[in-house]
């Protein structure tokens, strides 16, 4: 049971440093700022692979503590392995502990959700741009309005 909860609280531990990151990396796209967005890609690539490796060792726990439960077979889940576990600290220390990682799951996809949305924003005002610069008509729309113009060609695009 150590192991399954170890690597449950390095799991949420992760996704914590994850919604960190993720904050950081809304401000880096308000503020434009492309160090910043390189660096937090850089730790979430990194944060991926140590949770690949956390997932590697969560479900090895879990299945060990399965056959010793006697749940054996593929497919057995957290509250599965809850429900059977015969001490009551035991069992609403993994439900904490699973309801704490889940929740903060939740998060880092609304955050991620919010950091989508700003990026599309952010592209569509440059491409809105670079077609005003071409004299192209051009039209964008961010969250229901939308601007559109006519303009002379302020760029030449051939190259």
């Amino acid at each position: 049971m150590e192991e399954l909860t170890e690597a449950l609280a390095e799991e949420t531990e992760t996704y914590d440093e994850l919604i960190r990151t993720a904050r950081r990396k809304r401000d880096a796209v308000i503020r434009n700022e492309l160090a910043g967005l390189s660096a937090a890609a850089e730790y979430e690539d990194a944060a991926a692979r140590h949770l690949n490796r956390l997932d590697k060792r969560r479900t090895a726990a879990a299945a060990a503590i399965a056959d010793s439960l006697g749940l054996g077979g593929g497919g057995v889940t957290l509250a599965g392995i809850s429900a059977a576990i015969p001490d009551e600290g035991e069992r609403s220390g993994l439900n904490a502990l699973a309801e704490g990682l889940r929740a903060r799951v939740t998060e880092l996809r609304r955050i991620n959700a919010e950091n989508r949305a700003l990026i599309e924003n952010a592209l569509a005002y440059i491409e809105f741009s670079m077609n005003v610069m071409r004299g192209a008509a051009a039209s964008v729309s961010a969250r229901g309005g939308g601007i559109e113009t006519e303009s002379a060609c302020l760029l030449d695009t051939r190259s």
